[in-house]
């Protein structure tokens, strides 16, 4: 009969005073509920000492699953869902001066549209038309992929990890993580890359 340990459970242990919660080896601890536990300060043994005080039981005494054991499942999963969407989501911390703080690890990725689905391209935008009416600047991923396109203003493509390919007026151009590629404004450009390449694109308002 197996138990689930949930944040709940961790902040009412927390009021007993005790630092260690004995839980059974079969116990089910959700990753909010650790998390809990380091903030408090509180270690959980896991062994074969019983937790009855601090966690309610999963099924009942003919066998069937409790629906209050149920219950809690669901909102600790809608918990773990609602935190997961909040580490996605971008984070910039802000200065009354424009000075914009972009996270790396909180950047969003998703699909650009090319013209063609064989593409497989993703663009996370740090700097857009809103933000600055000089430059617009993001982060761009090529998976192992090949795109053409006429260049509207100058750019500046630096590599920052993988290999890429830059093809323009029938030359070919080879860089690797730590060069970069300017390109000036309509110039007929083909980028691609066997693998990955992440790159920082940075380009001037179009003229």
């Amino acid at each position: 009969m197996k138990t689930l340990i949930t944040a709940a459970d961790i902040r009412d242990f927390s009021t007993t005073g005790q630092k260690t919660l004995c839980v059974d080896a079969d116990a089910i601890i959700t990753p909010s509920a650790r998390d809990e536990a380091r903030e408090l300060s509180i270690s959980i043994r896991v062994g074969t000492e019983k937790s009855a005080e601090t966690a309610s039981k999963g099924t009942t005494a003919a066998g069937a699953v409790h629906p209050d054991f149920l219950a809690r499942v669901v909102a600790e999963v809608i918990s773990c869902l609602q935190q997961t969407q909040q580490v996605k989501a971008p984070q910039a911390d802000t200065d009354p001066s424009g000075m914009r703080l972009i996270r790396g690890d909180r950047l969003v990725f998703s699909g650009a549209v090319t013209g063609s689905r064989q593409d497989k391209l993703q663009v996370a935008e740090l700097v857009g038309a809103e933000d600055s009416k000089q430059l617009a600047v993001c982060c761009m991923r090529l998976d192992d992929t090949s795109i053409q396109h006429e260049t509207a203003s100058d750019e500046t493509v630096h590599i920052v990890e993988g290999n890429l390919h830059c093809t323009i007026n029938g030359k070919h151009y080879y860089g690797s993580a730590g060069d970069s590629f300017f390109i000036p404004a309509k110039q007929q450009t083909a980028l691609s890359t066997t693998g990955r390449a992440t790159c920082l694109v940075v380009a001037s308002a179009v003229r």
